[in-house]
């Protein structure tokens, strides 16, 4: 699932997320949730839609 700067499917592209991944949910906007992401060391914040999200 991508990784969006901003809640808008039109938004930057931070990084590609790996199916299966399990985020740290933050903040909720509609149909945005705002997650952090990290791997190998690096901490990345931004925004995936819902319809890539199921709850744990």
């Amino acid at each position: 699932m991508p990784l969006r700067e901003e809640p808008s499917t039109s938004a930057e592209k931070l990084v590609q997320i790996p199916r299966g991944t399990t985020l740290s949910a933050l903040e909720r906007r509609g149909d945005w949730i705002r997650v952090e992401y990290t791997h190998a060391g690096d901490s990345y914040t931004g925004w995936v839609s819902t319809g890539y999200i199921t709850q744990a």
